[in-house]
């Protein structure tokens, strides 16, 4: 399911937030092409998982990439992936790299059972349960610098917008044609 124009439009500009960036953490074993739109596109990149990849694990691994409002890249990326669970959105002020050595240690997770087992936290409907239940020194560590997290809905015509609160992260639904033509978020004070 393809955004309208219009809605795709008006969501490009409230990511576009003065001082801060916006990175999408993507599924490329979710993301068809993936790699290819990023050969193409050549937005900044670079994978969560260390080291070179061989290509089939390149393929279905998790990406980051920094999405600019006027690229083609974020443009396909948004307006073909709304609403298929390719990716989930940051907003803050970390650069690229800084983000995905904070992502990177969220990657793996031990079980109740002591398993190690592969935690896909940038699945939106992984993100959207996980978040609302964080608190303390969790959602501390999750959030980092970001000023927030943004997913879609599970009606793809809303978004999730997830940030701090006194008790951990909150939450707060939007439509997506309610979202005006300003920014999501207020710009980071000095």
């Amino acid at each position: 399911m393809a955004l309208a124009p219009d809605r795709l439009d008006r969501l490009l500009r409230a990511l576009c937030v003065p001082g801060m960036h916006t990175h999408a953490v993507i599924d490329g074993a979710a993301c068809p092409n993936l790699l290819d739109q990023i050969d193409r596109e050549q937005p900044d990149h670079v994978c969560l998982y260390r080291g070179e990849l061989e290509a089939p694990v390149a393929h279905v691994a998790p990406w980051l990439v920094r999405l600019e409002p006027e690229s083609e890249f974020s443009r396909w990326l948004l307006g073909e992936g709304w609403g298929r669970g390719w990716f989930s959105l940051t907003m803050g002020i970390q650069p690229l790299h800084a983000l995905r050595s904070q992502f990177r240690r969220l990657l793996l997770v031990k079980l109740p059972d002591g398993r190690i087992v592969y935690f896909r936290f940038y699945d939106p409907r992984v993100l959207r349960l996980y978040l609302r239940e964080c608190g303390g020194e969790e959602a501390t560590a999750i959030l980092g610098m970001q000023a927030a997290f943004v997913t879609e809905a599970a009606d793809a015509g809303q978004l999730h917008l997830f940030r701090a609160a006194a008790t951990g992260i909150g939450s707060e639904v939007r439509r997506l044609d309610d979202l005006g033509t300003g920014p999501l978020l207020p710009p980071p004070e000095d």
